[in-house]
């Protein structure tokens, strides 16, 4: 299936505007971006739904997305990539996109426990990741409403079935470990308690991971 060329802005306010028409719907932008990409991460559900339908390809590894798109030399130094539903994540809670849109890839049977540049799942920017990220290029952000939202990410990802809580990062931690370090302790509570632990045996929190305050520039 092809598309009509992407509208100036794509991902923005031109996204949901799409025609599936004339150019390649897996087109990459000059950030190495895909229209499903942009969609996601805006959180344009409608777009989403019909790129998906268009046969749009789960891409495994997407630059993250910045407010100013790195330059190719950056992009190549730093090389920060992740999956399509890490950026529903990331989308959530720092673009107010939709949880639906994360529910919508999800039922596309997208890849739950992909793995990013730091090895971490979808599972672990849910449970803090994302979290600390928008605390950091945000710090005036509304901490309980973010909460929210993560936890409505990791119910969405644990309704599936499919998420595996047990996975670690290159760092050795696991989403619950996320949890903690974001000082998230309902999540962390519900991941502890799906894994069959009582909550008594809690972990402490462990080090902050640079790489989740970093600078966004």
């Amino acid at each position: 299936m092809r598309i009509k060329q992407q509208p100036r802005g794509w991902g923005r306010s031109g996204a949901h505007h799409a025609r599936l028409h004339s150019a390649d719907v897996d087109a990459k932008d000059r950030w190495s971006r895909t229209a499903l990409a942009w969609a996601v991460f805006r959180g344009h559900v409608s777009c989403v739904q019909a790129l998906l339908a268009a046969k749009a390809v789960f891409n495994p590894r997407h630059q993250h997305f910045r407010d100013q798109p790195q330059s190719a030399h950056q992009r190549r130094q730093q090389n920060h990539w992740s999956s399509l539903v890490h950026l529903a994540v990331q989308g959530v809670h720092e673009n107010g996109a939709p949880v639906a849109v994360l529910q919508t890839l999800l039922e596309a049977n997208a890849p739950v426990n992909a793995r990013d540049c730091y090895q971490a799942t979808p599972l672990h920017d849910a449970a803090g990741g994302a979290l600390l990220r928008a605390l950091c290029r945000r710090p005036t952000a509304d901490r309980a409403e973010l909460q929210l939202l993560s936890l409505q990410c990791v119910r969405a990802l644990l309704q599936t079935g499919r998420a595996d809580l047990a996975a670690v990062d290159a760092a050795g931690y696991t989403a619950v470990q996320y949890a903690l370090m974001a000082g998230h302790l309902e999540a962390a509570s519900e991941l502890w308690h799906a894994l069959g632990q009582p909550a008594a045996t809690l972990p402490s929190p462990p080090a902050l991971l640079p790489h989740l305050c970093a600078p966004t520039h």
